[in-house]
């Protein structure tokens, strides 16, 4: 059997089975989706360029949820920047070390506005290097594919284009982190899973009590 990265052909399915969890990028974890959250959607990554004041790695190692957001706001758009991949890897590895990290560091880049590293085909090697040394694939890869669903089903569900617009844009970035993911056997797990859970054939595994 093949396990699709086309998780997005479940999205409707996944939908359907009343699936409560929040609709967007690093939030997956069945916590409420907050005010706040939704406001980092509409912050731009760009004033980071011209930002010297860089979090340590204490900070990136141990910061709250939201705090890690702004963390990675300062760090994304410095992802260009060729000759600074051993310095970045080192950082960004230290924000995915930690479940807060994991998840704020997503919501920033896959949902910053205005042009992003994010939109690029080719993931940028220092996120593609802390995400292959990374020790904590199983919450990465599960919010990896969440990344993917739950902005592709808002796509349809949304009466406001910008908001539909604002949703494809998230799916897409997620959908090249996913692929980053797919050799891993924990996201074959987790395919196999979210597309029994489409078809309502559930078995009783972990992953198929989460999706």
């Amino acid at each position: 059997m093949k396990f699709p990265f086309a998780i997005v052909t479940l999205v409707h399915s996944v939908v359907g089975f009343g699936v409560k969890y929040p609709s967007y990028a690093g939030v997956a974890s069945r916590e409420p989706y907050t005010t706040s959250s939704r406001d980092v959607r509409r912050k731009p990554l760009t004033h980071a360029l011209h930002s010297t004041k860089l979090p340590t790695m204490e900070q990136l190692s141990s910061d709250s949820f939201m705090t890690q957001i702004d963390h990675a706001s300062e760090i994304i758009p410095l992802l260009a920047d060729a000759s600074n991949h051993d310095n970045l890897t080192e950082m960004i590895s230290a924000q995915l070390s930690h479940s807060d990290g994991i998840r704020g560091f997503f919501v920033a880049y896959l949902t910053g506005a205005g042009p992003s590293p994010a939109d690029e085909e080719t993931m940028p090697l220092p996120l593609s290097n802390a995400i292959e040394r990374n020790e904590n694939k199983k919450e990465l890869i599960s919010l990896a594919c969440m990344n993917v669903i739950m902005p592709t089903g808002m796509i349809t569900m949304h009466t406001d284009e910008e908001m539909a617009k604002s949703s494809e844009t998230t799916a897409a970035r997620g959908k090249v982190v996913a692929k980053k993911l797919l050799a891993e056997d924990e996201m074959k797990k987790q395919c196999a899973a979210i597309l029994r859970a489409a078809q309502n054939e559930t078995v009783d595994s972990e992953e198929d009590k989460y999706w």
